[in-house]
């Protein structure tokens, strides 16, 4: 199903689609709101260095203020004039004159309120801006009560007004600075002020910040010195505006006059106001981020409703309401009709899609299958039982341990007593149509199962080639034997009269106390093979051996195997690792023969089914020798010789299968080059495909491909050294479609690549 426009309806009013479009809406603003307040966080930090460094720069300026007017004070206070005057009780005009003239270079330096100096030795005090008083008359006597009152050398004090005296004694904001006088020794005689006004001060900081957007506060001696915003000289505790935030977002003291300290409130919505400005930009991501939220949830509903279309499609469903297929094809899509031309009558109507509804349906629609399934079971009941039976016939199950549910497929054994029947229908592969051939097993099996049912309890099943098998569960034990000769006679008798075939039986009891049907089947198949069509011949009867315990069947079939794929070294192994096992050194004579005798038998009737020729005579001989032969060593030497034999025989198939292997070779090697199939080359042979693939791996110890693949790479070998094709087309040139393969198959054969090869033989 692809999608299409058509679809979109559908898939929006699914339940995938509106569980995805939620889920990534929410991933989508959780991520949205989780980047704002990244965001917000490094914008408030960077905003708070960079007001922190706004803070700096505003407290250095206010120190390179103050360190001024302290530094002209100090200048000042070192003059000789006022060192002098300090001593005399009574300063002549002529040194008052030399102290106004050299202070006036201090005065105008900066825009100071006043110098103050007060001389203790003649009790009178020098005003730059109103002359000299006696200490009595000063008009601003507050001053020399404070100054008497401390005792450090100097000092700054903030929050006292400044008189004016030809102000109307106005009193003005300012912030001194007062020294002891000399500036140095033990003994005091006055001290030195400097008064800067703040009128300045507000001045040069209103200059500083007039581009700053927070509220500054500026503090000396924890009383309000300036802000940016309206604000009363003196304040300890400052209310911020409610524009802006509680508490301060940066908080500064000086370093070199610890009593200054400044602090910057941020406004409550700056952060919001930074953001409207980039709403802009956080639109045009936010709609796309939508569309795509829209587009995901379209395609998550598209991946997992298509597996569930096809889901449908598989279990029968995709007749009913589906993604691909809709109860009312025209709701789907109201503006069309099934033939695509347009339906304007229509009205627009929302299809109405329940994904799990419809997996309630194909739930019910697999749990019918599932009854029809069980059902079916029920109708194959004879075939599940012959698997069953097979697992027994195999020792994978013991007889006297069979598992419970064994019996809702009429298995069971109620009796005691177990037998094997091997039957072969001797002239059935002259029957050349496979129809016939079943129809004749199948007539043989109803009617031996007939006549044996009168001993007990009896399940049939096929055995390898055209054999049949029956198990027999009898409660008879008396007489058993004679019992079982007389229904074998019977069908002998009526099989040669109505159909004109001849049966073979081999019959193998059970042992009583430890019944194993593999045993006696192995026992039964050995002596099948000495059975004939003659009258006295055509039923041999045998009991279990339970010697033959390591004789299972992939013992015999490896063991067969490395006989058709001439392998000596794997067959050297099998028989020493058999040996080892079966054929300790304190094994006795007698049960030493009897194991290679069964071993023996296996094996020969292992190779006869699977179609490989070898000389019976040969087989009755080495037989014989093992039977008669007291030397457990050589019994075992002559058997290895006998099966190496079979393998180094030039001559394993008949003579007229002979030609069919070289008209196979023949045209293997005009035909190397191109892309050769097994089916050709049979019908070039004319003759059957798996016939043929059976004879050439007899013949060769190859399949057929592996004998291509060996003929292309020697061919190759010499393109290799006399050309200068390059790999790649040597490899095209022997019909390899793949470079790869080539290599493959030349690492395989020599065991290295066909460059290295090259390298190698030219150097």
């Amino acid at each position: 199903m692809k999608m299409s426009f058509y679809l979109i309806p559908k898939l929006i009013h699914s339940r995938h689609f509106k569980t995805a479009l939620w889920m990534l809406l929410l991933l989508s603003h959780c991520f949205i709101v989780v980047g704002l307040l990244f965001w917000a966080n490094q914008f408030q930090t960077a905003a708070t260095e960079r007001a922190g460094f706004r803070l700096t720069s505003l407290l250095n300026q206010s120190e390179r203020m103050l360190n001024t007017s302290k530094d002209n004070a100090l200048f000042a206070g070192a003059l000789p004039t006022v060192q002098n005057s300090l001593l005399v009780s009574a300063p002549t005009i002529d040194q008052l004159m030399d102290l106004s003239k050299d202070l006036s270079p201090f005065i105008n330096l900066m825009a100071y309120e006043s110098f103050t100096i007060y001389f203790s030795q003649s009790d009178l005090i020098y005003d730059s801006k109103a002359g000299l008083y006696e200490a009595g008359n000063f008009y601003n006597p507050q001053l020399l009560e404070r100054f008497g009152r401390r005792t450090e050398e100097e000092y700054w004090e903030f929050g006292h007004p400044y008189q004016r005296f030809y102000d109307n004694f106005e009193c003005h904001h300012t912030l001194t600075y007062l020294h002891s006088l000399p500036l140095f020794g033990m003994e005091k005689y006055g001290f030195i002020a400097v008064n800067l006004p703040l009128t300045g001060l507000n001045n040069c900081f209103r200059s500083y910040t007039a581009e700053f957007e927070e509220q500054i506060f500026l503090y000396f001696e924890d009383k309000l010195l300036w802000s940016n915003q309206p604000f009363t000289l003196y304040q300890t505790t400052i209310s911020a505006d409610q524009q802006y935030s509680a508490a301060p977002s940066v908080s500064l003291a000086s370093a070199s006059f610890p009593m200054l300290r400044g602090e910057i409130y941020f406004p409550r919505s700056f952060l919001l106001n930074e953001l409207s400005a980039r709403l802009p930009w956080l639109l045009l991501f936010y709609f796309p981020l939508l569309a795509l939220n829209f587009g995901g949830a379209l395609i998550y509903s598209y991946y997992h409703i298509n597996k569930l279309d096809i889901f449908l499609k598989k279990i029968g469903m995709e007749d009913t309401f589906s993604l691909s297929g809709d109860e009312n094809p025209v709701s789907a899509f109201p503006y069309l009709s099934l033939s695509g031309k347009e339906i304007s009558v229509l009205k627009p109507k929302a299809p109405a899609f329940d994904e799990f509804q419809l997996l309630n349906k194909a739930a019910e629609h697999l749990q019918n299958q599932i009854t029809n399934i069980k059902n079916t079971i029920i109708n194959h009941k004879p075939l599940l039982q012959e698997r069953l039976l097979t697992n027994i016939l195999y020792h994978h199950i013991e007889v006297d341990a069979i598992p419970a549910e064994y019996a809702e497929y009429d298995i069971s054994f109620p009796h005691p007593y177990f037998c094997i029947v091997l039957m072969a229908i001797q002239e059935i592969e002259s029957v050349g149509t496979t129809t016939i051939k079943e129809e004749i097993k199948l007539v043989a099996k109803q009617n031996a199962c007939q006549l044996f049912s009168g001993l007990g309890k009896v399940y049939s099943i096929y055995s390898e080639k055209e054999n049949l098998l029956f198990l027999i569960n009898t409660p008879v034990e008396k007489d058993l034997q004679e019992q079982i000769y007389s229904i074998a006679v019977a069908l002998r008798s009526g099989m040669r009269e109505s159909l004109g075939f001849h049966l073979l039986f081999s019959v193998a009891f059970c042992d009583t106390a430890h019944p194993v049907p593999y045993y006696a089947w192995t026992k039964a198949r050995k002596n099948l093979i000495f059975t004939s069509g003659s009258t006295d011949s055509f039923i041999i009867f045998s009991h279990q051996e339970n010697y033959a315990t390591a004789l299972m069947p992939s013992f015999i079939f490896q063991i067969t195997q490395a006989i058709i794929d001439k392998n000596s070294r794997r067959l050297q192994d099998l028989m020493e690792n058999f040996y080892q096992q079966n054929l300790p050194d304190s094994t006795p004579a007698a049960t030493a023969r009897k194991t290679l005798l069964l071993a023996a038998f296996s094996v020969f009737s292992s190779l006869l089914e699977m179609d490989v020729f070898f000389p019976i005579e040969d087989m009755n001989q080495i037989v014989r020798q093992i039977e008669q032969n007291q030397d457990l060593e050589q019994s075992k030497k002559l058997f290895y010789h006998y099966l190496s034999g079979l393998i180094d025989a030039d001559n394993k198939i008949p003579r007229e299968a002979q030609s069919y292997i070289n008209k196979t070779i023949s045209y293997l090697e005009i035909h190397f080059a191109e892309p050769v199939t097994v089916t050709q080359i049979a019908e070039n042979v004319n003759i059957s495909p798996i016939y043929l693939n059976k004879l050439f791996k007899l013949s060769t110890g190859k399949t057929l491909s592996e004998y291509l693949n060996f003929y292309r790479i020697e061919k190759s070998k010499n393109l290799l050294l006399d050309t200068d094709l390059t790999i790649n087309d040597i490899s095209k040139a022997l019909g390899y479609n793949d470079v790869r393969s080539y290599i493959r198959f030349f690492k395989k054969f020599y065991d290295i690549t066909p460059n290295h090869f090259r390298k190698t033989r030219l150097m």
